[in-house]
C-alpha cells in the first residue's frame, strides 16, 4: 500500500470534534471556538451555528436538520427551519461530565457520551456512560462505568455501533436490537493507547485517532493493524472519510494540553489524505 503524505485543508481553528461528512460538504464542531462549521470541497468554510456553551458531536435527523451536542450546559441542540437552534433534549439529569461524541442512526436515534467528569473545572477522572436520546427527545442511560467514552459511529448497515473506550485503549463493537438499545457486547480490537474520534469505511475497518501517539490509524476486527499516517508533534483528534467518492480521509490535528484547552489557548488545523478503502453516506445524506 503506498503511504501518501496528508495535506493542509483548512486552517486557523481553536479545537475540532465531532467530524462528519453530509451533503457533500465536511461538518467539524471548534468545540473552543464555540462554531459548528461546514467546508466545500476546498476549504472554504461557512459558521452553520453558534455554540456558546461548547459543540461537540454532530449528526443529523432524517429530516436532515443537524443536531449538535453543548457540551458545558448537557443539552441536545436541533437546528430549526429558520436556522437558529432549539433545545431536542435536556440530558442534565443524566449527566455527570460533559456531552462528547456522538453519532445518529437512520431512525433520528442520538447515541452520545458523557464523559464523567469535568476536566476543565478542575475534576477527578470519574467514569462515564453511553446514552440514548430517542427522536422525540427523550432520553435513558445505556450503559456505566466507562472509562472516559469517546468515538463512536454506526456501520453501514445500521447494526452496530462502534465505539472508543478511550482510558481503556478498547474499540468495542455493540449490536443494536430493533428499539435501539444494546442486544449484545464484543470487543472489536484493544488497542496501543488512549483513543479519540473515530470513522468507518467500507470494509469495516475503523480509522481511530491515537492522539498520544500523534497518528491515526486502521484497525480490522481483531486487531489487525493495516494503516498509519503520522502527523509529527501534533494530535489528531477527529476523522471523517468524505470528498469524491468517499476516498479523502479528513483530520483534525490539533495542537493542546488539557491546561491550555481549559483556557481556549490551543489552535487547529484540518488535513486531508487519499486513502484506497471509501467511506459511505450517513443515513438520509440525499447528496449520497
Amino acid at each position: 500500500m503506498v503511504q501518501r503524505q496528508p495535506e493542509l485543508f483548512a486552517d486557523g481553528l481553536v479545537f475540532g470534534e465531532g467530524m462528519r461528512w453530509y451533503g457533500g460538504r465536511l461538518w467539524m464542531s471548534d468545540m473552543l471556538g464555540r462554531k459548528v462549521y461546514s467546508f466545500d470541497e476546498v476549504g472554504q468554510r461557512r459558521i452553520e451555528a453558534t455554540v456558546p456553551e461548547r459543540p461537540n458531536g454532530l449528526g443529523f435527523l432524517p429530516s436532515g436538520a443537524l443536531v449538535t451536542t453543548s457540551m458545558a450546559d448537557q443539552k441536545l441542540l436541533r437546528m430549526t427551519s429558520d436556522g437558529s437552534l432549539a433545545e431536542h433534549a435536556d440530558l442534565s439529569h443524566l449527566m455527570t461530565g460533559y456531552c462528547g461524541d456522538m453519532a445518529v442512526d437512520a431512525q433520528g436515534r442520538a447515541y452520545l457520551d458523557d464523559v464523567g467528569f469535568r476536566v476543565f473545572e478542575g475534576e477527578p477522572p470519574a467514569p462515564g456512560r453511553l446514552l440514548l436520546v430517542q427522536a422525540d427527545g427523550s432520553a435513558s442511560v445505556l450503559e456505566s462505568g466507562l472509562q472516559f467514552p469517546n468515538g463512536m459511529a454506526i456501520t453501514q448497515d445500521g447494526k452496530e455501533l462502534i465505539f472508543a473506550e478511550g482510558r481503556n485503549r478498547k474499540i468495542w463493537s455493540y449490536e443494536l436490537a430493533d428499539d435501539g438499545t444494546f442486544a449484545s457486547k464484543s470487543l472489536f480490537s484493544e488497542t496501543e493507547d488512549l483513543l479519540d474520534g473515530m470513522t468507518l469505511d467500507v470494509e469495516g475497518g475503523v480509522w481511530q485517532c491515537m492522539p498520544y501517539r500523534n497518528e491515526i490509524v486502521r484497525y480490522l476486527r481483531g486487531g489487525r493493524i493495516t494503516q498509519r499516517i503520522p502527523f509529527g508533534a501534533l494530535k489528531p483528534v477527529a476523522c471523517a472519510l468524505g470528498g469524491h467518492e468517499r476516498r479523502i480521509l479528513y483530520v483534525v490535528v490539533c495542537d493542546y494540553s488539557i491546561e491550555r484547552m481549559a483556557r481556549d489557548d490551543t489552535t487547529a488545523q484540518i488535513f486531508a489524505v487519499d486513502v484506497d478503502v471509501p467511506g459511505f453516506a450517513l443515513p438520509g445524506d440525499r447528496a449520497a
